[in-house]
């Protein structure tokens, strides 16, 4: 399995807390779609799904952030931010704010259409600088960076890719209502998976 830090969350995460997502994860991992990605590698993907979760848990609860991430870490502090106001995610967590799997199996559906939402505007909007985030990407621990880092490093497409991506997905959402639609999605997949295992003899 992966190992995971408290670092690799963007807002406050306790030991416990981390202990208790890879519980989950290791329930079920299993049953869910691999976390396929070209804007992460394997141990970032899961860091996507470890940030949504933390947030779905708090939600609507204030969760202090790390400061020192926000500018290094640009679109997935708009992705949360967009999750904040989601009513379609208000409804959901109204009915099932106490389904701790059900909130987990949300929490991955949640960042895998998120990361492949990245994916897709950037090969749309350009292929050859797509590859080239991608490929760096790969040799990063994306979520242990912080704004720090951005500044000692002599490569600046982290820089880069924090602008681009952010103004492409806003752009996307805008003209597409995407977001909303990445939500309908993961609820009616994470609602349709606990269903199907609850369904299962064990």
């Amino acid at each position: 399995m992966i190992k995971l830090t408290v670092q690799h969350c963007l807002v406050s995460l306790t030991e416990e807390e981390l202990g208790e997502f890879e519980s989950f994860y290791r329930r079920w991992s299993p049953q869910l779609p691999p976390l396929t990605t070209k804007i992460h590698n394997e141990e970032d993907a899961l860091a996507t799904v470890l940030n949504c979760w933390k947030l779905l848990r708090r939600h609507p609860k204030v969760t202090v952030t790390k400061v020192e991430k926000n500018f290094s870490h640009q679109y997935n502090f708009f992705f949360m931010e967009k999750l904040n106001i989601s009513q379609e995610l208000h409804a959901f967590l109204k009915d099932w704010k106490n389904d701790e799997d059900r909130l987990f199996v949300l929490s991955y559906y949640l960042g895998l259409h998120f990361l492949r939402w990245i994916d897709f505007v950037l090969i749309r909007n350009n292929k050859e600088t797509a590859n080239e985030i991608f490929n760096k990407n790969q040799n990063r621990h994306y979520y242990l960076m912080d704004e720090q880092d951005m500044q000692h490093s002599d490569d600046d497409t982290l820089y880069i890719q924090q602008r681009l991506i952010t103004s492409l997905l806003a752009r996307d959402d805008t003209s597409t209502n995407r977001f909303s639609q990445i939500v309908e999605q993961a609820i009616n997949q994470a609602n349709y998976t606990i269903t199907t295992h609850n369904r299962t003899p064990h």
